[in-house]
């Protein structure tokens, strides 16, 4: 718009009336983000904003994308669109159109042109997207219609080339109808997935255990569900905490009196007999851990599994070394269920032992 302004194309009354109208439909967002958390952008760049406050982000890094260097920012179009599921977050864009034909302009549309605004938004944008953010393809979401409409206009420039070359016309053709093919079976191949469960051909769980495969723990969720009884509540420590988990009952990340002050600043550690008090008064029946976490920065095509670390959650840690004791009633794909009534008790009769004698070196939990 400054550019627009200077070049006289906008009033200065348009340059200003824009921001204004933006501003006016995300006051109500921000002013509730701002009295909730201390930060209008929640949850972005939350620990920047507010002091001694969480990083909602933090970990993300290192599950997804390469080492941030400047030489696999430079590849970095290359792993998106060829090989994301190698180290992103799964084939989000399909066969490489865009890598394809976006270059197109730049090489036949005189460079960067009248479109170099255009580029340097996109250009910025990669650079906060790799740098900052947790190099998640679907957050290219910002940036996408100036994607598809630049590779649009280099279909187009690229065919407009070909038009005195018949047989490279034909090569151009051969390579969109290809693409197109693919991108059809891309998107088909969901709706395919999607149409037995809808359509009552297919039960709600069958759908859930061939498509998600554990992956959103709907596994653990049915069961927790199942064995659930009114009045009764269960912890979770957990990586997501998806709709498929009942959420009023739930217990995740801090207790419910520390709820005001959970996401505007870090908590202290949670003690054994806090966490003992909480199991009591809200009837915790279950508690529900992770198992396993898939890990994309591994350059090998697929997910790995990797033990995560319960001691880096605030709620797993006092609960270590009772679950090193117990046996799980149910062991999901990525995580497992305890009886919470059993968990208070060896939590329990380890604040007993501990309050009498030297507290021993507790080992490293491990799922079987």
């Amino acid at each position: 718009m400054l550019w627009d302004l200077f070049r006289r194309r906008i009033t200065p009354f348009m340059f200003f009336v824009v921001p204004v109208v933006t501003l006016a439909l995300l006051l109500p967002l921000l002013a509730q983000n701002a009295l909730g958390t201390g930060n209008p952008v929640f949850p972005l760049f939350h620990d920047k904003v507010v002091a001694d406050a969480i990083n909602p982000y933090e970990g993300m890094g290192e599950i997804f994308g390469r080492e941030r260097s400047l030489l696999n920012l430079l590849r970095g179009p290359w792993d998106v669109f060829i090989v994301p599921t190698w180290y992103f977050d799964g084939q989000v864009f399909g066969p490489p159109i865009i890598l394809a034909f976006l270059p197109v302009v730049f090489l036949l549309g005189r460079g960067m042109g009248g479109w170099w605004r255009e580029w340097t938004v996109m250009a910025v944008y990669y650079v906060v997207w790799y740098y900052v953010l947790s190099q998640q393809i679907r957050f290219f979401l910002p940036v996408l219609p100036v994607l598809c409409a630049l590779t649009a206009m280099g279909i187009w420039l690229l065919w407009d080339q070909t038009k005195t070359r018949p047989w490279c016309r034909r090569a151009m053709l051969a390579v969109l109808v290809v693409f197109s093919l693919n991108q059809a079976l891309f998107v088909g191949i969901y709706g395919l997935l999607r149409y037995p469960a809808a359509l009552g051909l297919q039960s709600r769980d069958a759908y859930l255990s061939s498509t998600l495969n554990g992956g959103l723990h709907e596994d653990v969720c049915r069961e927790v569900s199942e064995r659930l009884r009114p009045g009764e509540r269960y912890i979770a420590v957990l990586d997501m905490y998806p709709h498929f988990c009942p959420q009023l009952p739930m217990i995740a990340n801090f207790l419910d009196d520390e709820r005001p002050q959970a996401l505007s600043r870090h908590l202290p550690p949670l003690t054994r007999q806090r966490l003992i008090d909480a199991m009591r008064s809200d009837n915790v029946a279950l508690v529900v851990v992770l198992s396993a976490i898939d890990a994309r920065a591994s350059g090998i095509g697929v997910a790995s599994q990797e033990t995560p670390d319960l001691g880096a959650q605030r709620l797993g840690k006092p609960l270590i070394p009772a679950l090193e004791t117990l046996r799980p009633l149910v062991a999901g794909r990525r995580a497992v269920i305890y009886d919470g009534r059993q968990v208070l008790e060896e939590l329990e009769r380890l604040e007993r032992r501990d309050t009498s004698a030297v507290p021993a070196e507790s080992k490293s939990w491990r799922t079987e």
